[in-house]
């Protein structure tokens, strides 16, 4: 049957006519984004502190409280919004495509534009585009999205293939009878997923945050049953006891999070890897297994006719004319675009011969079928697998010779009425990318293992992985050991058996891919990533999406993810020592002098200071990790207790020894002195921590640099002027500058000696 497809023009007063085909997605209003910003679990904790403080008439603090939950939302909205507009963006880059017959030519051109009366060519692998009545060919699809059918269902001629269905089979020509809202299931396929879940690093923390509060708690009790055996009144313990809480909740995490996350995706994108869900920037910089396809990141995936050996008398241009007579121009197989390019467009040998119908490669039966009309007489040709091929036994010597030589063997036999004939062999290769090993040497640098699956077999497997530096043993898909370096004749679905395995032992595990068949496998991975020239269901199945060829730029992702990791430490970790010291330097001072060595008032500024400063560390330049990066509770908590009992000793010293002995202060200035030297340990204690060594190796950012600078000159002049305590000279001021300032040595020192024994 002879189809006609739309001209330029014609398809242009279509769509002109009935818009594009696509589904206006109704976005979340401003509205709803903040009043779900309001109702999430840390601004929920804030608002019962402030209800607990409205009981208690203080109308102050409770301003203060509400203005930093505004702050952070009004900040981390900023940053959504900004990413919302990239995403937008991301969607139209990851557009589904549709190969369609405009002005007598097949033309891949995105599926918004197609419109009524396009003829469409579906191929296994792709997304049905639009609601498309077969009119050739024969197609199994799954629609279990749509229809609930858990089943493919075959679709023949004059059945239609709807909207957002999977073709998993086969291949069919139709004409699109519905687009956009007007589709059978009314909504486009999603290709960009946006993680809204929480995300492993939030769950860590909140873990944390309730060992602290648990900690915090029990200190506090003591403290209030001290109050109250002290005969303190009540209306003026219980509600700075009740704001010391609040250094316990993590106010600024959501804002430094969308922050840091929203800025790394930003960043990757320009370095060619589009991320289509937040958390994976997360699961890449802990990711310590790369399991990667063979064709497309290793090699060049630009198959080629390498050598054609011709069997029992028959010649070259025999072999290679009925492999092309048993394949298909249409179709976008690498394999069959290489035939046809061996042949250069000459077609000669093929001038009597008319293929009546088409099968198309078939990952089940492992080879594509025509019936082809010769005259008046008829026979079948293949071109599949060794493995299914009528091969002569005196023939596979052959296949051994050519597989040590890397080539990718397929098999050309034909059938008639009266016998089977063995044509001949073709060998195909697929040149190593000229970056493969060096990019080899840079996962492995990064601490990453790379396992390479491939359906070739174990021959050609070893000698590409030889050739590129991949290690360890050539196994299969039942002998799956940490030793393994390379999986041969893999099965697709086998694909997600590998993944699965490795997980199962505790590793986080990056899985390539490009085709339907890898999609389970993307899905299930930690960090799925969909190459280059990836289908649309591979790009709607994976994490991240890159837009060069080959893997290079997937080392800018694990090295910009360990570097966002590694800022989101920092916050952890500065918070987490921040809090034991505040409330060990009130629970001593308290036991020793039966007094409270700060104010409502000073705690709420100290909590606003200490989250200016927290925000900006999602800005901060940062060293990144040679080994994949994992969150360790134990070792985080165990640290910041030692750094925070530290801090404490030598706060205390500082207020104890200098401020009473040798500036002679009293007791409300001791307060002031306190407070200012708690608020100038924020920076000293960052600067500390943010490097992995003893030494500062990259500079803090500018806004890093700017918050901190901007919190020792404002504490510098609420102790100087009194704003919101009494006020104390210049002299005392400057000594606990200085002082502060001396601590950043010995607790950076103290820093790395903990860290060295826990390596």
């Amino acid at each position: 049957m002879e189809v006609q497809g739309l001209t330029s023009q014609q398809a242009t007063e279509n769509i002109k006519r009935y818009g594009l085909n696509q589904i206006e997605e109704k976005g979340e209003s401003v509205f709803m984004k903040i009043s779900k910003k309001f109702i999430s679990p840390i601004p929920l904790l804030l608002e019962l502190t402030m209800l607990f403080l409205i009981v208690l008439g203080k109308y102050y603090d409770i301003f203060v409280i509400f203005g930093l939950l505004v702050f952070n939302i009004v900040l981390s909205l900023f940053h959504e919004l900004k990413a919302d507009k990239a995403i937008e963006l991301l969607k139209k880059r990851l557009d589904i495509k549709a190969r369609v017959l405009r002005d007598n030519k097949w033309a891949d051109i995105p599926s918004r534009f197609l419109t009524l009366n396009d003829v469409v060519l579906l191929q296994s692998g792709f997304i049905v585009p639009a609601d498309i009545e077969i009119l050739e060919g024969n197609i199994s699809v799954d629609q279990s999205s749509i229809t609930g059918e858990s089943l493919p269902k075959n679709l023949k001629k004059g059945d239609t293939a709807y909207m957002g269905s999977l073709v998993v089979k086969g291949e069919a020509i139709g004409r699109v009878i519905a687009i956009g809202s007007k589709t059978f299931y009314g909504k486009s396929a999603r290709l960009v997923q946006e993680a809204r879940n929480k995300t492993q690093l939030e769950i860590i923390v909140f873990e944390l945050v309730k060992y602290l509060f648990i900690f915090s708690l029990v200190l506090i009790v003591i403290l209030l049953g001290l109050s109250l055996s002290n005969k303190k009144p009540l209306e003026e313990v219980l509600p700075l006891l009740t704001v010391l809480l609040l250094p316990i909740i993590p106010v600024a995490l959501p804002t430094a999070f969308t922050i840091a996350t929203a800025l790394g995706a930003k960043e990757l994108a320009q370095e060619g890897v589009l991320i289509t869900k937040l958390s994976a920037i997360e699961s890449a910089a802990g990711m310590d297994i790369l399991c990667v396809d063979k064709t497309g990141t290793i090699t060049k995936n630009k198959i080629q006719v390498a050598k054609i050996i011709p069997y029992s008398g028959f010649s070259e241009k025999e072999v290679i004319c009925m492999a092309a007579l048993a394949s298909d121009p249409k179709q976008k197989d690498p394999i069959e675009n290489a035939i046809y390019e061996y042949l250069n467009n000459d077609e000669s040998c093929m001038e009597n011969y008319k293929v009546i119908s088409f099968e198309p490669f078939d990952p089940s039966n492992k080879y594509s079928k025509s019936v082809v009309q010769v005259y008046q007489d008829y026979f079948e040709v293949y071109k599949g697998s060794p493995k299914v091929a009528p091969t002569p036994q005196d023939a596979h010597e052959f296949i051994e010779d050519m597989a040590k030589e890397g080539f990718r063997v397929l098999c050309v036999w034909r059938k008639s009425r009266e016998k089977v004939e063995f044509l001949g062999f073709l060998g195909f290769s697929d040149p190593i990318r000229e970056d493969s090993k060096e990019l080899i040497e840079k996962l492995k640098n990064l601490g990453v293992n790379v396992k390479m699956l491939t359906g070739d077999t174990k021959e050609t497997a070893k000698l590409i992985a030889s050739l590129v530096g991949i290690e360890g043993n050539v196994c299969d898909v039942k002998n799956i050991k940490e030793e393994c370096g390379v999986f041969a004749e893999v099965f697709p679905e086998d694909k997600f058996t590998i993944v699965k395995a490795y997980q199962n032992k505790g590793h986080i595990v990056g899985m390539t891919g490009d085709g339907i068949n890898d999609a389970p496998a993307l899905k299930q991975a930690d960090f799925g990533i969909a190459v280059s020239n990836a289908t649309d269901i591979a790009k709607s199945s994976s994490s991240a999406v890159l837009t060069k060829d080959g893997l290079t730029n997937m080392i800018s992702a694990i090295i910009l993810s360990r570097k966002i990791y590694q800022r989101l430490l920092t916050y952890v970790f500065s918070k987490t020592i921040r809090v034991f010291m505040i409330i060990m330097s009130i629970f001593v001072y308290y036991i020793i002098y039966n007094e409270y060595i700060l104010t409502t008032k000073m705690v709420l500024s100290l909590f606003f200071f200490n989250d200016f400063i927290t925000i900006s560390l999602a800005t901060d330049n940062v060293e990144y990790s040679n080994k994949p990066e994992k969150w360790n509770i134990k070792k985080l908590t165990f640290t910041s207790f030692l750094l925070g009992l530290f801090c404490t000793i030598w706060i205390l010293f500082l207020i104890l020894f200098v401020g009473e002995n040798l500036l002679h202060l009293n007791i409300e200035q001791t307060k002031t002195f306190a407070f200012l030297t708690i608020v100038l340990s924020i920076p000293v204690s960052i600067l500390s921590i943010r490097d992995r060594g003893l030494f500062i190796k990259v500079p803090p950012s500018k806004y890093l640099m700017l918050a901190m600078i901007l919190s020792i000159v404002a504490s510098n002049l609420m102790a100087l002027f009194g704003i919101f305590m009494v006020p104390i000279n210049p002299k005392n001021i400057l000594y606990a500058d200085i002082f502060v300032g001396l601590m950043f040595l010995p607790l950076k020192f103290l820093k790395t000696l903990v860290h060295s024994l826990y390596e």
